[in-house]
């Protein structure tokens, strides 16, 4: 599997070393995607009554790059969860409840909170949703042998040393 094909396909099945991969260099990614961004938004921030509200070009055009850059990552993050998905032997729709949501319950949850606002409530339900996709994802194998969506990626038959051709 190339490197394109394991970020941007969404068939086929990847196992857990492959997920796990794609979460540490993802959180090491963003971590350097806010280090990059953060001078600039600060200075934004500090000229914010200078012309154009402090939004020099060099700050658009950062702008403009970083968002292309973080859609393209949160496909990518959508591809790799369906593929670990099918290797559970699952349809890739169990995406929505894993990804999605958790951040529109405790959005819920924010909305509506407050004093006696019930909030909490919501939040709790992100949080066990998160958990669930944390355990489904990332800590349980994924079916033996072929599946519904494909060879099973751990099965004989190739080099499993080999994490991309």
């Amino acid at each position: 599997m190339d490197w394109r094909t394991y970020l941007f396909s969404f068939d086929g099945r990847i196992n857990r070393a492959k997920y796990w991969l794609f979460v540490l260099v993802g959180l090491l990614f963003v971590a350097v995607m806010v280090a990059i961004a953060m001078p600039y938004i600060l200075i934004a921030r500090r000229t914010a009554g200078a012309p154009m509200g402090g939004f020099t070009p060099l700050l658009i055009v950062t702008i403009i790059v970083e968002f292309v850059v973080l859609l393209a990552y949160l496909v990518a993050g959508f591809a790799i969860a369906i593929k670990r998905l099918h290797d559970r032997n699952k349809s890739g729709w169990w995406s929505i409840v894993f990804l999605v949501l958790p951040s529109v319950f405790n959005l819920i949850g924010r909305t509506v909170g407050g004093p006696g606002g019930g909030g909490a409530l919501f939040e709790l339900v992100g949080l066990g949703l998160s958990v669930w996709a944390f355990v489904e994802l990332g800590c349980l194998r994924g079916t033996d042998g072929t599946n519904d969506y494909g060879p099973d990626p751990l099965g004989g038959g190739g080099n499993e040393a080999e994490v991309f051709t």
